[in-house]
């Protein structure tokens, strides 16, 4: 297990099983934590796995403010976690960059904190 902090300061967690291409994997569902994803049916032969446990789940701290258990914000961390690691955007599957996205924006955040591909 190790740790760094999200885009507000909280303390994250995640674990890491396998090598090959980098796969950020979140855990689905209510507030689980990533312990339950294993090694996803042995996807780590082929991938570098890092299975975030997601703000007040597993070995994650709890925020301060219970507000940012959002969406938007998860997409904070997800990138505040792939800074850590040092990966660039090409790193993570030559997918296109996330793009923030006016049309995405929770009421009463700023347009920074929305996504869209």
């Amino acid at each position: 297990m190790a740790t760094f902090d999200g885009a507000d300061g909280t303390r994250l967690a995640y674990h890491q099983a396998g090598e090959g291409r980098p796969l950020i994997c979140l855990p689905g569902g209510p507030m689980q934590a990533s312990a339950y994803l294993g090694d996803l049916g042995g996807l780590s032969a082929h991938c570098s796995l890092v299975l975030l446990d997601l703000r007040g789940t597993g070995e994650s701290a709890v925020p301060a403010d219970p507000a940012s258990y959002r969406c938007d914000r998860l997409v904070d961390d997800v990138e505040a976690l792939r800074v850590h690691l040092g990966w660039t955007e090409s790193t993570c599957w030559d997918t296109p960059p996330v793009r923030r996205s006016p049309s995405c924006t929770p009421p009463g955040t700023s347009t920074a904190s929305a996504v869209s591909r």
